[in-house]
Formats: C-alpha cells, structure tokens, sequence
C-alpha cells in the first residue's frame, strides 16, 4: 500500500529529487515602517505579475478558469493585507512580515479539520515563499528546465512549480499533501500518475536510478529487476492503450443500446475541478460543493461574493448545475464561527439544520443562488433533509428570499428548480412524500449507508461491514426511484455508488437517470451505460431482488458490469 495516489496511470523513469532551498531571512536588515512597506507592495505587484503569467500558462494546459484565479485573491485578501501591515507596525521586515504572516495563516488553516482546507495551506506557502524570493532576489528553481523523463519526487509541490512541469515529468511523489490539493488538480488536468503523502519517499529515493510508480496497483519500485521492468513495460503499454479506448468514450453521449439517456455530471467544489471535468466528458454538475466557499473565507461570504461564483460556475458548468446548499458541521468547520460541542457532530447540528437556526446565513447564499440562476440552469439542493418539516421551513426561507428580491428590483429566476439529497433513511422511507414538494431528488449513498447500516467507513474495526450492496441499502433506493417515477421527480446518485462500475447498470434498472461522480470515472461509466440496453438493466433488477445476501449480491453485480 502506497500513500494516497491522486491519478491512475503507470510511470518508469530516473526519479528526480526535488530538493528546494531553505531560505534564510535573518541576514535582512531592517529599515524604516515607510521603506519596508514600499517594498512589500512592489513585491506583491512582481508577484501579481507572475501569477498572471502562471494564469495564462495553466489556461492553456486546463482551460480558462485555474488556481491561480485563487491565487490572486490570495495576493489580495484583506486580511493577509492586515497581518502583512501590522507586522511591519511592529518593526519587523519586509520578508520577516510575510514569514510572519505565513504562520498566522497556517495555524489558523490547521485548526480546521476538512482535508480539503487543510490543502489551501500549500497555496498559502507557495503565494508567501514567492513574496519572500520577490523581496529577496532568490529565483526559484525552474523545473521546466528538466531534460529527461523522470519520475519528481518532493516533499511537496506548490501548484506553481506543477504547472510549469514539461513532458518530461512522468510520475510525481510527494511526502505530503491530499488528493484535493491544487497541486493533485493540476496532476489530474496534466494526465501524471501522482501519488502524494507517501512519507519517508526522499530517502527510499536518493540511491535510486530508476522507478516504477503504479497507481492502479499501489505499487512503487526502486531499482526494480529486469523482470519487473519487463512485466511493468508491458503493464504500462496496455493501460495506455485501455486509456486511449476509454477516453473515446469521454466525448460521447451516455445512451443505452435500445435508446435510455442517462445524465452522466461530476462532483466538483471548485471551477479548475469543472475544467478536469469537462476534459472526461462531464455533461454537467450533479454537485456542487458550495461549503469550501465558507471554509476558505475568513467570514461569511456575502451575499454578492457567493453571487459572483456561483454566476460564473452557472455560465460554464454544462447542461445543468445542482448547487448543493451548505453542508458544514460534523468533520466541517469554520476559522470564523465556533459551533458547540457535540458527542456526535455528524448526527447533530450540521447542513440544513444549521441553516434554519442561521436564517442570515442561510438567506445570503439562497439570493445568491436565486440571482444567479438567470444566467443558466442552475438548480439548488438541500442537505440533510430528515423530515417533511424540514422541508417546509426551508421552501418557506425560500420564497422570503425571493419576495426581498422582487422588492428590491434585483432579477431572479423565479423557476429555479429545488431539490433534496436523500442521505439519511427518514428522508429515503418518506421519499412518497417528500416528492410531492420537490423537483427532483440526489441520492448521496455515502451518508445513506453509513445511517443506514450504523457504520463509519472510516474505521478499521467494522468497514468490512459497508456494503452499498446490502440488501436494506438497494430496496431505499429502490424505494425513492418509486416515489420518484409516481411523482415524474427524476432521481440521481452523487454518492461514491455513481462511480463504480458494478452499481452502473443496477441503478439505471432501478430508475436512476443521473450519476454524478468524480471526473476519472466518467469515461468508464460512459462505456458500460452504451454498450447495455435500458432492459438488461432492470432484468438485473428484478434478479436482485430475490437475493438477500450482500455477498451473492455482489456477486451477480460483478459479472453483469463485465462488457
């Protein structure tokens, strides 16, 4: 078992150690509040330069919209401003300012438990270690200038030095880092076998003259034996070969032999990940993460800071966009609000729950929404949904909303379709209801089997015991594909069920017409859904249906995704 790879694919090469430079600030001399600050504000504006060059660079390797869009509004928060200008106030330096800062930002990204919050402190090290060269004059290594394939090994990789990699690189590792980091994006966009967090790997490395990184298989070798080579050379024809295939598929439309047009989008949180997306042949946006707006801020997003987003993924994001409102609590927080204990914060105060006793909160991202959706079709969903009471407070929040905008002579699409995930059992048992006041519904099997089956998936002791193939689990869903068809409320899946081969055809034969997942599963997906008919799909149904032991069921789920 290897760390934690980010993208499939097989590399073999010489690895590459990249070992950066410490710098050291204290050899800066100190001079007056006014000279320091001058100098500051004529790094960062050398800095906007660069990024903006690094901006057009990755624009042409992803598309239009990048990280480094994040990175300018990091340049220019208010409140790295803030830090920067009262750290010279205290006399320090120009570079020792930024250090400072640095640090401020990090201890306060490190209290939130999110991985994928946790990644913005690589983008923080990248936009401050660029100011602190700036000031200093220490160009930073280009990796661009790499003359021979190579597997990168690293502690870490700022996005920064990823996107200015050239086709030379073939692999990366890095020590640390998670698989929502930009960094992992920009591997994914670049189409590298990456794997990041494998501790320990510089110094497994540094003998090395050459590596076999597999992140099919999990599998890295140093120095491997001519046989290995030969049956790793072999391995890495064939997968390039199946890629090729598969990709072909990217580009295609998802419809049935016998004519059943299935709906195939993706799991984003961001507009780089819309771009990766796309590339896989996401024909929309199932969901949207709206939380990593919030848990990025250091406030709460303002009603027309959530409005410029969400306007720009609506105008881009494909033939439709599910914006999942709000989910924060359990393993979510927010450096700016501090939510009371709880013995089980998945079970207590999170997503709409929060929401109803945040009317404020809720109301700012709910106009935002409203206003947004003039510009496409964006759709909005509630989280958490466990009762039909729920349900009414919300849509009554809702049309609040839209009555102060109408007040306030702002546009608004007053149609904007508003839908439920369905991921906790209440909500699957009383789908018959619920679809009565509802436009469609999103299945997140993730939370729905983990309730369901009272089971973290995340722990060693019993995630034997998750199985979205459990009997209980499959009559749910078949259950909400029900409500769904006797209300014509279409359902989707965004949960992790949406991509996985063996569960493709069973949901479209249980009425599913819309699988959301994450990008690299969208070509496979594709695949099975065109080469099987609408009819085969629910024969595997009904043959289901009389089995009542996950383990059979499985079975006969394995043999139908063989194409």
């Amino acid at each position: 078992m290897i760390g934690t790879p980010v993208n499939e694919g097989i590399a073999i090469a010489k690895p590459f150690i990249f070992r950066k430079e410490a710098i050291s600030i204290t050899e800066e001399k100190s001079s007056s509040y006014e000279q320091e600050q001058e100098k500051l504000y004529d790094a960062i504006d050398k800095a906007r330069e660069q990024i903006t060059s690094l901006k057009e660079l990755a624009a042409e390797k992803m598309g239009k919209e990048n990280i480094f869009d994040a990175h300018l509004s990091i340049l220019e928060d208010p409140m790295l401003i803030d830090m920067l200008d009262k750290a010279l106030k205290d006399g320090l330096p120009a570079a020792a300012a930024v250090d400072r800062a640095k640090k401020e930002l990090t201890a306060i990204f490190e209290k939130i438990p999110d991985p994928y919050i946790k990644a913005r402190i690589a983008d923080i090290d990248d936009i401050t270690e660029r100011l602190i060269r700036i000031i200093l004059g220490k160009p930073k290594e280009d990796l661009a200038l790499i003359d021979q394939p190579v597997v990168l090994i690293a502690r870490d990789l700022t996005p920064s030095e990823t996107i200015g990699l050239n086709e030379n690189v073939k692999g990366i590792i890095t020590e640390t880092g998670s698989a929502t980091s930009h960094a992992a994006i920009l591997a994914k966009a670049l189409g590298l076998p990456a794997v990041v967090g494998e501790e320990g790997i510089i110094d497994k490395a540094k003998d090395a003259d050459l590596v076999i990184l597999d992140t099919i298989d999990d599998n890295i070798i140093f120095n491997p034996t001519q046989q290995e080579l030969e049956i790793y050379t072999v391995k890495q024809a064939k997968y390039e070969d199946e890629r090729k295939r598969l990709m072909l598929y990217a580009g295609r439309e998802a419809i049935t032999k016998d004519g059943k047009k299935i709906k195939v989008y993706a799991n984003i949180g961001s507009l780089e990940e819309w771009q990766v997306a796309q590339k896989y042949g996401a024909e929309g946006i199932g969901l949207f993460r709206t939380e990593f707006l919030y848990m990025q801020n250091d406030h709460f997003p303002t009603e027309d800071e959530q409005f410029e987003v969400y306007k720009e993924i609506t105008q881009q994001g494909g033939e439709e966009i599910i914006l999942r409102i709000l989910d924060i609590g359990g393993d979510k927080n927010l450096p700016y609000y501090d939510f009371p204990k709880e013995m089980n914060p998945f079970l207590g105060n999170r997503a709409v729950r929060f929401l109803l006793k945040n009317p404020d909160v809720f109301k700012a991202q709910l106009k935002a929404a409203l206003r947004a959706a003039v510009y496409g079709n964006l759709k909005i969903m509630y989280p958490m949904i466990s009762s039909i009471e729920e349900l009414h407070e919300a849509n009554k929040i809702l049309q609040q909303c839209k009555d102060e905008l109408k007040q306030n002579g702002i546009a608004y699409k007053e149609s904007m379709e508003v839908g439920i995930m369905v991921e906790i059992p209440s909500a699957a048992i009383m789908a018959d209801v619920l679809a009565r006041y509802v436009d469609f519904f999103s299945i997140g099997t993730n939370d729905l089997c983990q309730y369901t089956l009272a089971v973290d998936r995340t722990n060693a002791l019993v995630k034997e015991l998750y199985k979205p193939h459990e009997p209980a689990i499959l009559r749910l869903i078949r259950h909400v594909t029900k409500a769904g068809a006797d209300f014509e409320v279409p359902v989707g899946v965004c949960g992790e069920m949406a991509g996985e081969p063996i569960y493709t055809k069973w949901l479209i034969g249980a009425g599913v017409t819309e699988l959301s997942m994450s990008a690299a599963s969208i070509p496979r997906i594709k695949e099975i859904i065109i080469n099987t008919t609408y009819d085969e799909c629910k024969e595997l149904v009904a043959k289901t249906n009389s089995l009542f032991n996950a383990n059979d069921i499985e079975n006969e789920l394995k043999e139908s995704a063989i194409c």
